[in-house]
């Protein structure tokens, strides 16, 4: 998407967008470095919940936590 990894260069890509693009975002699957994360975070309506990348995290410590409650 970018040459680099700052924010400077994210947040005009992602201000480019339609309004309308931008809420229709469903999943967002990104790199986790922090320019990516925080141009997500500010620009895109729900956008860390909409992160693939954190859902899976979600459901691996759901997965973990369940798995450790069957080992008590």
């Amino acid at each position: 998407m970018a040459d680099d990894r700052r924010a400077e260069r994210l947040v005009p890509y992602v201000k480019g967008l339609p309004d309308a693009a931008r809420t229709g975002i469903e999943a967002i699957a990104m790199e986790m470095w922090d320019p990516y994360r925080q141009t997500v975070r500010e620009q895109v309506p729900d956008g860390e919940r909409k992160s693939v990348y954190l859902r899976m995290r979600r459901r691996s410590r759901r997965y973990h936590k369940s798995l450790a409650k069957c080992n008590d």
